[in-house]
């Protein structure tokens, strides 16, 4: 229908984390980072603001032989390199307009290595590098901010595998003086599960039939029921539940 295929996480953040009295920005820093703007007059913006923990997990992997960065330790211990990071953010993707979103077909393995190989050639130390792409991950999202949102946001609330990152929240809090910056458990969500609710309620809607893909968000021309159910072993099984609980509701009401 013309849109992007995601962000898919804004459908959640409507249904849960509205507020009708302040503007109020949900980022999930997974892979990719990408946030959702919501108003309090129920409108929203939403879109990837660019690689999260991927290229940094690489880095990781590559140069210490650990999955990633426990806590954003050896990048507070590095300095960002100026002139580096400033060569990654001309990348085009970061001068993209909403709707976009991105993947690891753009910011990937060989993606991260190659700025490894080149950083290192540079002279620079493997905290100095974490440090460095730290802040790609991070410039990327306060200047997306700066460019698409609101000026007058008030809170930021963080989910995904990088709100244990330290370094990551100090860049944020940084870049965003004035903002209050919390973990999602603050509105009382679980910021380690948020894709895993998100799907589950993707899916509920799905069996439902109601729309979910948020034209705003993504540019798609209508709104759509997403996913497709394939019967499995327990599709009668399904199906008469699904049937029972909707009698029972039309009996309710």
């Amino acid at each position: 229908l013309g849109g992007q295929g995601a962000p898919l996480v804004p459908f959640l953040d409507r249904c849960l984390f509205q507020s009708h009295t302040h503007g109020r920005v949900l980022l999930n820093v997974g892979g990719m980072a990408n946030l959702t703007y919501l108003d309090p007059d129920g409108s929203l913006l939403a879109f990837d603001t660019g690689p999260g923990n991927v290229l940094l997990d690489v880095a990781a992997q590559v140069l210490t032989g650990q999955s990633h960065d426990w806590n954003g330790a050896l990048a507070l211990q590095g300095m960002v390199h100026g002139e580096l990071l400033q060569q990654v953010l001309e990348h085009p993707f970061f001068a993209q307009a909403p709707p976009r979103s991105t993947g690891r077909e753009v910011f990937g393995v060989g993606y991260a290595r190659d700025l490894i190989e080149k950083w290192q050639n540079h002279g620079l130390s493997t905290p100095d590098i974490l440090a460095t792409l730290t802040a790609v991950t991070t410039t990327a999202i306060v200047r997306a901010c700066e460019a698409f949102l609101p000026a007058s946001i008030a809170e930021l609330y963080i989910s995904g595998g990088g709100v244990h990152n330290r370094a990551l929240w100090q860049g944020l809090q940084q870049g965003l003086p004035g903002v209050k910056i919390d973990s999602l458990s603050a509105l009382g969500g679980n910021p380690d599960a948020k894709e895993a609710q998100a799907f589950a309620v993707l899916a509920a809607a799905c069996v439902q039939g109601l729309p979910a893909n948020l034209p705003p968000v993504t540019g798609a021309m209508q709104s759509v029921v997403l996913g497709q159910i394939a019967p499995g072993q327990n599709w009668r099984a399904l199906c008469e539940k699904i049937q029972g609980k909707m009698k029972t509701q039309k009996q309710e009401d």
